[in-house]
């Protein structure tokens, strides 16, 4: 599956937001060995490096390095300053009118809910 650049930086602000955590000023920060060793990024990226530097360019993240080496810059932070522009569905729990509980995670990430457990109507006392 071939992706352009702008599709490869939509999914790296996923995973960035799946494995990160995120900072009081809003950002997400995340270390790069972790995203490098991560395997479900390992199977989305062909060329993770090649992805954040267009990414950085793009001022979507920043990292301080000129070059990211596995190994070498394993423990430096990759920030992702714009984490309100990932692309996120909102997912009603109980779709039923009235019900304000809804869960909130990034497209391609499947969520399995299951409601609280509650009091069956039909059964007797």
């Amino acid at each position: 599956m071939t992706m352009n650049v702008d599709e490869e930086i939509e999914r790296l602000k996923t995973e960035i937001g799946r494995l990160g955590t995120k900072r009081d000023d809003g950002s997400i920060t995340v270390k790069f060995g972790t995203l490098f060793n991560d395997d479900r990024c390992a199977n989305i990226f062909e060329a993770l490096v090649g992805t954040l530097r267009a990414a950085k360019k793009r001022k979507i993240v920043t990292f301080d390095a000129e070059m990211l080496f596995q190994g070498v810059h394993d423990n430096v932070d990759v920030v992702l300053v714009k984490p309100k522009e990932v692309n996120v569905d909102v997912v009603p729990v109980n779709p039923k009118e009235g019900d304000a509980d809804v869960i909130s995670k990034p497209k391609d990430v499947i969520a399995v809910v299951t409601p609280p457990e509650s009091k069956d109507e039909n059964a007797q006392a």
